[in-house]
C-alpha cells in the first residue's frame, strides 16, 4: 500500500513538474523566444484582466477573461512600440507593484520586457510608461475589435 502511495505521489509531482516547464523555448534570459512585450492590465470598474503577448515578428495573442483573440501588429506600429519600450525604464524601484488599495477604479500594470517586469498602477504610472501603455492598449483594442468585424 505504501508503494502505491509513493508512486502516486511521484507521478503527480513528475506531472507537475513537467507542466511547469512549457515548452522549454526560452531565452538566457529567461523570455519565451521570439516574444517582445508582454503586457497584463487588470482592474478597473470593468474588473477587466487582459494579457497581451506580441512576438518580434508582429503576431499579437491577447487573453481576456471570456476570449483568446489573434491579430498582427503593422510594421509602423511595431516599430513604434520598440522605439517606446526602450525609453522605459524596467529598473525597480520601491513603488513598482504597490497598489493604493482596492478602488474600483484604479487599474494595475505590468510590463515584461527582455526579461525585466515592472508593475505599476493608473496612479502611480509615469509619462514614459503612459505611452506605452498608451499604444499596448491600442493593439489590444484593435486584436479585440478587428477592423473587419
Amino acid at each position: 500500500m505504501r508503494v502505491l502511495i509513493w508512486i502516486a505521489i511521484s507521478s503527480m509531482l513528475l506531472v507537475a513538474a513537467l507542466s511547469a516547464c512549457g515548452n522549454g523555448e526560452t531565452s538566457g534570459n529567461g523570455t519565451t523566444k521570439g516574444v517582445l512585450v508582454v503586457y497584463q492590465q487588470s482592474g478597473g470598474v470593468a474588473g477587466r484582466d487582459d494579457h497581451l503577448t506580441v512576438r518580434r515578428s508582429g503576431e499579437v495573442q491577447l487573453r481576456t477573461l471570456v476570449n483568446t483573440y489573434r491579430c498582427r501588429m503593422g510594421d509602423r506600429r511595431l516599430h513604434r512600440l520598440k522605439r517606446l519600450l526602450t525609453r522605459v525604464d524596467f529598473r525597480p524601484t520601491d513603488e513598482d507593484g504597490q497598489g493604493q488599495g482596492s478602488t474600483a477604479d484604479v487599474m494595475d500594470y505590468e510590463i515584461t520586457y527582455r526579461g525585466a517586469t515592472i508593475a505599476f498602477t493608473s496612479l502611480t504610472i509615469d509619462q514614459r510608461e503612459d505611452r506605452a501603455v498608451s499604444l499596448l492598449n491600442k493593439v489590444l483594442t484593435h486584436c479585440e475589435r478587428p477592423a473587419n468585424a
